[in-house]
């Protein structure tokens, strides 16, 4: 019976990942995206990770984008082109579930390892963030990678399972910022064993901690005035507390973009799926319960506590940035039910359960690369500025990154002094049209693609404020500009510089 639940189950993820390649397909970049793939592909061709692209917003400090995943993406696009940009997190979502029912099978047991799996796949945000080229599945590998071998080290300290968990907390920092948490984490442990004089895991974590740093040093001595600005923008809301000051572009970024906490909690939930959440639920009843026996498990819960706190109070964070916990919560949960229930019988009764629900969503599994593309409506006039306007043209656009990386030409938008010190901010605070004008030719911008849905009173960081737009229709009647697209959803208006 085991040996046809294992076929079911590979025949399941046959479908499974056939099916989300299928949505790859008429997929086009967008967003953070395409600022990812520029990277990758200057990685490729120049052997090198670039420290500023100039071509964006006056000159982007890519160092406050950390480098793997980047370079991951370099390796990727060597061998499959453009079309590993879109496969990238599928390739990361196989390795993590492979990685997954081999460590948990030889670790734990097969019964924990199959039904972990299945827990992993039957979140939508799993299905979801397969599909996007960004750095959270490769987090998410690398984190689980990381809780296995610091449970490992904590239950047997050995010293290669010391090594193994400094090596992944390094590569853990140069894939995302938040890999500081992680850290964090090793570091309170340490302090523990510490106070209980346990010099053995203590001298373990601290040569964990110490190989992680030897890791990152070099993207923290080059970057450090970027991971401050990351830390103190993260945790904005807690910044007069510790005495840091955020930004205040930064601060209205996190306003329109992350939701309020409340709305965050649905939107985690909604996308771990109910079947994790009471796997979840499962286990808080396990240690509860069953204290004495599940303690020895007591880490993971631990990892997931302190980084669910930490992620949640931060000032940037959205539901995507919790993909790691992701299988953290898969294997507790399996560990759980497995302990709780010992007769194989029972065991292979729950995973075809699991199977079934989890065969009935993929069938129902919506588009998520659908509503995470390349629109027509802004695909077309893109194409015309591609097409129509001089290679070294600036272009002002709030679709900044896509701008840049469908036409080729430089484009600009505010953003962060930290990150963009020459980012045109002022010019959408202005209200008298000569100066408007002076900052338009200070900046260099030559076009100006407006998208209509995104006029408002006031600016947001993602919107044309009115005063711009009226602006700009001073210009038109002065003479100093001339509307060149009009569409339903775009207009682009050419601005004649001074010469």
């Amino acid at each position: 019976m085991k040996n046809l639940l294992k076929m079911a189950v590979l025949v399941f993820f046959a479908f499974y990942f056939l099916k989300l390649i299928t949505y790859t397909i008429n997929a086009h970049l967008i967003s953070d995206e395409t600022l990812y793939a520029h990277i990758a592909q200057t990685i490729y061709h120049d052997k090198a990770m670039p420290r500023m692209i100039p071509e964006l917003y006056g000159g982007l400090l890519v160092s406050e984008y950390p480098p793997l995943f980047s370079i991951m993406g370099a390796a990727i696009y060597s061998i499959l082109g453009i079309n590993g940009f879109y496969l990238a997190n599928i390739i990361l979502l196989a390795l993590l579930l492979a990685s997954m029912f081999l460590l948990a099978r030889d670790y734990f047991s097969e019964d924990i390892a199959l039904l972990a799996c299945l827990f992993l796949v039957s979140a939508p945000m799993t299905a979801q963030l397969s599909l996007y080229f960004l750095g959270e599945m490769l987090t998410a590998f690398l984190a689980f990678l990381f809780f296995v071998t610091l449970y490992l080290y904590l239950a047997s300290p050995k010293l290669r399972y010391s090594i193994l968990t400094g090596l992944l907390l390094g590569l853990l920092v140069l894939t995302k910022q938040s890999g500081i948490l992680y850290q964090a984490f090793c570091l309170a442990g340490l302090i523990w064993f510490a106070i209980k004089q346990d010099k053995q895991r203590v001298n373990g974590l601290t040569l964990a901690i110490a190989l992680s740093i030897a890791v990152s040093l070099r993207y923290f001595l080059s970057n450090i005035e970027s991971v401050k600005g990351f830390i103190e923008i993260t945790f904005s809301n807690l910044t007069p507390i510790l005495g840091g000051k955020a930004d205040e572009m930064d601060r209205l970024i996190n306003s329109v973009w992350y939701v309020p906490k409340w709305i965050l909690s649905f939107s985690i939930v909604r996308e771990f799926g109910w079947v994790l959440i009471v796997s979840f639920i499962i286990t808080v009843f396990y240690f509860i319960r069953r204290w004495r026996e599940a303690r020895g498990y007591l880490i993971f819960l631990l990892l997931f506590v302190f980084l669910f706190i930490f992620s949640f109070i931060s000032s940037a964070v959205t539901s995507r940035h919790f993909l790691p916990l992701v299988g953290l919560v898969s294997l507790l949960g399996a560990i759980s039910i497995c302990s709780l229930v010992k007769k194989d019988t029972y065991r292979i009764g729950i995973a075809i359960i699991v199977l079934i629900i989890n065969i009935y969503s993929t069938l129902s599994m919506p588009d998520y690369r659908a509503s995470y593309t390349l629109s027509p409506v802004l695909a077309e006039p893109l194409r015309f500025l591609k097409e129509k306007t001089p290679p070294d043209s600036t272009i002002l656009s709030c679709w900044t990154y896509a701008t840049f990386f469908y036409t080729g030409r430089n484009a600009t938008w505010p953003l962060s002094s930290r990150m963009a010190p020459n980012s045109p901010t002022e010019l959408f605070y202005e209200k008298d049209l000569s100066k408007f004008y002076s900052l338009l030719n200070k900046y260099k911008i030559d076009y100006i693609l407006i998208d209509k849905s995104k006029i408002g009173k006031e600016f947001n960081s993602f919107n044309y404020p009115e005063s711009m737009i009226e602006n700009l229709k001073g210009l038109i009647k002065n003479g100093q500009s001339k509307i060149v697209y009009d569409a339903r959803y775009f207009t682009i208006v050419e601005i004649e510089r001074e010469r």
